[in-house]
């Protein structure tokens, strides 16, 4: 093997490192703009679900505190149980919620990572 041969070797190895990289490059742009754009088309979806389902809660809450209201003959009472049970789920999320939301999160965004994975290979 010449001086000559080698050189040119070297260099037809260094363009194919150079389109190797380039190509993988373009690659993760695509799997980005992908990510971002299911990201973005499912954030309309979730946030008016979200609304609507406060709206939901919201109408259905004042609705059982008159209900209340009515079967104990207070008005206060009424809304007072709602708001107590309110408090009684929002204590018992804080204490359980926390591992159970973040089990479920980190068991999506592995299962996500885990599809891209296979789709490279």
């Amino acid at each position: 093997m010449t001086k000559e041969s080698f050189s040119e070797d070297l260099r037809e190895v260094t363009e194919q490192l150079r389109q190797y990289v380039e190509t993988q490059v373009e690659y993760y742009k695509l799997q980005a703009f992908k990510t971002v754009a299911k990201s973005g088309s499912l954030l309309p979806y979730v946030l008016i679900a979200a609304s609507l389902g406060f709206f939901i809660l919201l109408f259905l809450s004042v609705a059982l505190a008159f209900v209340l209201a009515d079967e104990f003959n207070s008005l206060w009472l009424g809304f007072l149980l709602v708001g107590g049970g309110y408090a009684f789920f929002l204590i018992l999320w804080l204490i359980l919620g926390r591992n159970l939301i973040g089990n479920w999160i980190i068991r999506k965004l592995s299962d996500l990572f885990y599809e891209k994975k296979k789709e490279n290979e």
